[in-house]
């Protein structure tokens, strides 16, 4: 097949049975990849008679760059992107940053840039240090493009998870949804911090919505049984998070959360099972937490010290959050070292934080007045 050639597959699946409705295929050759995009994108929604309103044309045909080479970059980016990989999330950037230089004007990959700053906090990175530079990308979107739906979104994350201005993070992510009410990771963040909130039936009906958008996403499937466990319907997250992982048998973060969710449903062999597998994936730093926590509430008490011991080779270098710290002291239930270490985490501003309401790993603390007072300062529910 020549180089400058694409084949594009095309289906509509029903994902309550997993059956095709619609397919078809489309070759096209890369001389302008802007306008394969609205070609294919018009084709689809004539072949499957859907009634766009004109709003929804709109969002179809709009071109964020003119340079294909920039928008070629872009989309590399969200590719990496959408790893949820340290690696993944360096390589995203240079192509984030690729593109901007190519056109200093492209607000989407201002917005990508962002989010990648964004997420970098979930995978060990410093708030502190990540935080201001996705603030910074995503204003510079704004400035490009102020109805640039990702770019709301984007702060409504880091009003959200860092500065915990809930009422600012509402508005941010109900902006984006106006503006793009396709835009699935919209739905998704915003589903995560209305379950923080305790707001259980909003949560799950966003992030049904995330899903329907776009069901074949790694994250989307995972983060659909995050919710579930948040909101209590730990069989759901269960099931979900077993069909996330059959997707992609490698993918660590859907490991990592089934083993929270086993814990929280007392089946210990099974959530270190899954732990151990995301911590072979990904390494001690980002899942050796949890896993010193079932360790500990099986009584692998040794086990448990081995954890906080590689933990803190790895703070030594600067890049382990206070947390990791805290769960495995909760599930040695020596509770004033967990809540030394969260109080540490609070200074951070680390993400887990901003869950603290719905986060797994702190039954044995929920009791204590400590656990209340920490909720009240971040702005969380009891």
């Amino acid at each position: 097949m020549l180089a400058d050639s694409l084949v594009i597959h095309a289906e509509l699946i029903d994902v309550a049975n997993d059956n095709q409705l619609w397919g078809t295929k489309y070759r096209r050759t890369l001389t302008d990849i802007l306008a394969i995009e609205e070609d294919i994108a018009e084709h689809i929604s004539d072949a499957l008679r859907l009634r766009l309103t004109y709003e929804d044309k709109a969002r179809l045909t709009v071109r964020h760059t003119e340079n294909a080479e920039a928008h070629r970059a872009y989309l590399q980016g969200r590719f990496w992107w959408n790893k949820r990989t340290k690696e993944g999330f360096r390589k995203a950037i240079e192509y984030f940053d690729k593109a901007i230089r190519i056109d200093p004007t492209y607000a989407l990959a201002y917005a990508g840039k962002a989010d990648c700053y964004c997420l970098m906090v979930l995978l060990d990175s410093p708030p502190k240090e990540c935080i201001p530079k996705a603030r910074e990308a995503a204003e510079q979107a704004l400035a490009a493009n102020g109805t640039l739906a990702e770019a709301h979104a984007s702060l409504g994350w880091i009003k959200w998870v860092y500065d915990w201005d809930w009422p600012g993070a509402e508005r941010s992510f109900k902006r984006a949804i106006e503006l793009n009410p396709r835009y699935p990771t919209a739905h998704n963040w915003y589903a995560g911090f209305l379950a923080a909130m305790g707001r259980d039936t909003e949560a799950i009906e966003q992030m049904t919505r995330a899903h329907q958008l776009d069901p074949g996403s790694l994250i989307i499937n995972r983060d659909l049984g995050v919710i579930y466990s948040f909101t209590g319907q730990i069989d759901r997250a269960i099931g979900q998070l077993r069909k996330t992982i059959q997707m992609d048998p490698r993918f660590a973060p859907a490991h990592a959360h089934l083993g929270r969710v086993y814990i929280d449903a007392g089946m210990y062999a099974e959530a270190i099972a899954e732990l151990e597998t995301a911590v072979d994936l990904t390494g001690h730093v980002t899942h050796g937490g949890m896993l010193g926590h079932a360790y500990a509430r099986v009584g692998r008490r040794d086990d448990a010290a081995r954890e906080l011991e590689i933990l803190t080779e790895f703070a030594k270098q600067g890049n382990c959050p206070a947390f990791k710290f805290a769960v495995i002291h909760a599930g040695l239930d020596d509770k004033e070292q967990a809540f030394e270490w969260l109080e540490k985490a609070y200074e951070n501003r680390e993400f887990a934080m901003a869950i603290l309401s719905v986060g797994q790993g702190f039954n044995s603390l929920r009791d204590d007045p400590r656990f209340d007072d920490l909720l009240r300062r971040i702005g969380l529910p009891p």
